[in-house]
């Protein structure tokens, strides 16, 4: 349920026949390619008890037993630079296996490449490939020369499948530009082989979405990680960030298409004397808290495959404390829905994001006009619906920092 997929080109698009490359045909040959071809433990991220389910549940291990034949080999194409590679290592600085790599994608249908980072189970690993507790990579990028093993096999061989596994957001600009298909598996667990043949090969349409904004890889440069000023030098987070992301916040592909409709009013209006605010008020008054605003969002499935749908509820206004971008409010995953078939979703919208704290500590909701949407956000596979928020009367005090110290 996790898998996210972030690109789903079609392969020739100068045919009016062509089709996107994902789900893959069960005829197809195949390489597996990459560091993280057969990886086990890698699949866990750092935080993990017995790992021995995962030991038969590698990539490899799954798809080879699924397409037999079809499957014409696997190479690892670079592995770190002592050649010590138990587990896929992602350092990826010797690229003697190149070669190997790319014959393999020129005799396939189609090349999967399995590239990432590795979790913090090798304490001698001190490269941008580990990500740990305590361990800050320094780049944002794919680590050694995984990159370059990407474009050799996609040089090789235009059918190209890039599947992510890691944790951190990672900067893929050419991937993105030119890889046709990507999938983004992050660490899939201990099963993870199999969620990964799964998606790849249309048995489950993927419906996951990104949980974080990712940064071109000039990020790292433009700002320090230890400055914590959201707004400062182009913005940090989703919500003030503006500059231009590789995938929004919320991003997600379908094999399938869904229209969104907003069936309660279009517009509504509240009074802000007639909201009860701030959760702490709300335990010292022991009051009831009430939303502002709740819409039901009427989802289909516009496409021809089964697919599950997460709906996403994202509000902005034009107030100067504001967050400079929409910020989510609400969500609801629903289906699986067949094409065709349609479900209404209730999305709540909180008091307690409508609030504003500005320069002085002074948390309020301000009257004025906000704007809602609801879809996959930043997703061209689906139309967003929209609607208002309209809020009159006085501005409302409801938390105050300067109150708590005194």
């Amino acid at each position: 349920q996790g898998m996210i997929l972030l690109k789903n080109d079609n392969v020739d698009s100068s045919s009016s026949s062509s089709s996107p490359l994902l789900p893959l045909n069960p005829s197809d040959k195949i390489a597996l390619i990459g560091p993280h071809f057969n990886a086990t433990e890698d699949m866990i991220s750092i935080y993990h008890g017995d790992v021995r389910l995962a030991q038969t549940h590698s990539p490899y291990q799954i798809i080879s037993k699924r397409v037999g034949e079809k499957l014409i080999g696997y190479a690892p194409g670079c592995v770190g630079s002592d050649g010590d590679d138990p587990d896929g290592s992602t350092s990826c600085l010797d690229t003697s296996g190149f070669s190997d790599a790319v014959k393999l994608a020129k005799e396939a249908d189609v090349a999967i490449v399995f590239v990432g980072l590795t979790p913090g189970q090798m304490k001698n690993d001190s490269s941008d490939a580990r990500e740990d507790e305590g361990w800050d990579r320094h780049i944002t990028t794919l680590p050694g020369h995984q990159e370059a093993l990407i474009q050799a096999v996609y040089a090789a061989n235009p059918k190209t499948v890039v599947v992510l596994i890691h944790g951190a957001p990672l900067s893929i600009e050419w991937t993105k530009e030119n890889v046709p298909s990507i999938l983004d598996a992050h660490y899939p667990g201990e099963l993870g082989g199999d969620a990964i043949a799964s998606a790849l090969y249309g048995d489950y349409s993927p419906a996951g979405r990104l949980t974080t904004l990712v940064y071109p890889k000039d990020i790292v440069n433009a700002r320090n990680i230890s400055d914590m000023c959201l707004r400062c030098k182009g913005g940090i987070t989703y919500k003030y960030y503006t500059g231009k992301p590789l995938w929004e916040f919320g991003f997600g592909l379908s094999y399938t298409t869904f229209s969104f409709e907003v069936s309660s009013p279009k517009k509504l209006i509240v009074s802000t004397d007639a909201i009860v605010e701030h959760d702490q008020v709300y335990y010292q008054s022991k009051g009831e808290m009430k939303s502002p605003a709740g819409y039901n969002v009427k989802v289909t499935n516009t496409g021809n495959v089964n697919s599950e749908c997460s709906v996403l509820g994202f509000v902005s206004s034009d107030h100067n404390d504001a967050p400079v971008n929409k910020e989510l409010f609400d969500f609801a995953r629903v289906g699986p829905l067949k094409p065709g078939e349609s479900t209404i979703v209730h999305l709540s919208l909180p008091a307690t994001v409508l609030s504003i704290v500005d320069k002085d500590g002074v948390q309020s909701i301000l009257p004025g006009k906000y704007n809602v949407e609801f879809g996959v956000h930043g997703s061209a596979e689906s139309v967003p619906a929209t609607a208002q928020l309209i809020l009159n009367g006085n501005s409302k005090e409801i938390f105050s920092f300067k109150s708590l110290k005194q």
